[in-house]
Order: structure tokens, then sequence, then C-alpha cells
């Protein structure tokens, strides 16, 4: 009986760092992904107070559309 409970310890610590390691893997790839979001973003959006106005009074000269 010690030796079951052993092997299903085993088992369980087996599983237990096969989860760590996808955790740590999709956490890597959605930082990844957050980073490129991030940066395309950054060239869409306007980068200066001027640029902004200009976009808003497209904006509200074609009617809010």
């Amino acid at each position: 009986m010690v030796q079951q409970q052993s092997r299903h310890e085993r088992q369980d610590d087996d599983e237990q760092d096969s989860h760590q390691s996808e955790t740590a893997r999709t956490t890597a790839h959605d930082k990844e992904k957050y980073n490129k979001f991030m940066e395309e973003l950054d060239e869409l959006l306007p980068q200066t107070e001027g640029e902004a106005k200009l976009i808003w009074e497209g904006y509200i000269q074609k009617g809010g559309q």
C-alpha cells in the first residue's frame, strides 16, 4: 500500500510539473502576443496632440462616422 501511494504521488508530481511547464509556455506566448499587439496599437494611435486633433476634426467633418 505504501508503494502504491508513492507511485501515485510521483504521478501527481509529474502531472503538476507538466502543468507548470505548459503554464510557463502559455504565459510566454501570451506576453509575446501582448507586446506585438501593443506595438501595432502604437502605430495606429496618434503620436502627438496635433495628430489627434486632425483625426478628431476629420471625424467630425465626416459626420461622426
